[in-house]
């Protein structure tokens, strides 16, 4: 494992989850230099910065909607029920993939993203 240095004064830290020591911290004003880097290292995701994955993600719900409708009106005729019930799996089944690949375009984005920093 890496070691890994206080951004402020420099000295080792003991914990993984932040780039500051516990002394900086305290010895902050108000906690002005821990909201500093908050307000740096902000880490929440946004869906709708990447427009082909919410593009992608849109046409696989929905497809699976227009899907399981048009399963649905082949319930009218007895010979056609199985062919129904395979037409609603099989839309449901290939918009999870489609949505999945929409997720991996936005998490390929966002590490793009945070390696640019």
């Amino acid at each position: 494992m890496e070691k890994r240095y206080c951004k402020k004064c420099g000295r080792p830290l003991d914990r993984g989850d932040i780039d500051l020591c516990r002394g900086c911290i305290e010895l902050a004003e108000n906690g002005q230099i821990y909201e500093e880097y908050q307000k740096e290292h902000k880490t929440e995701e946004c869906y709708t910065n990447n427009k082909v994955a919410l593009s992608i993600k849109i046409i696989a719900i929905v497809g699976a909607i227009i899907g399981v409708i048009y399963g649905c009106t082949l319930f009218d005729s007895a010979y056609t029920e199985e062919l129904g019930v395979i037409y609603i799996v099989v839309s449901i089944i290939s918009a999870v993939f489609v949505y999945a690949l929409g997720e991996i375009i936005q998490k390929l984005q966002n590490i793009e993203d945070n390696t640019r920093k």
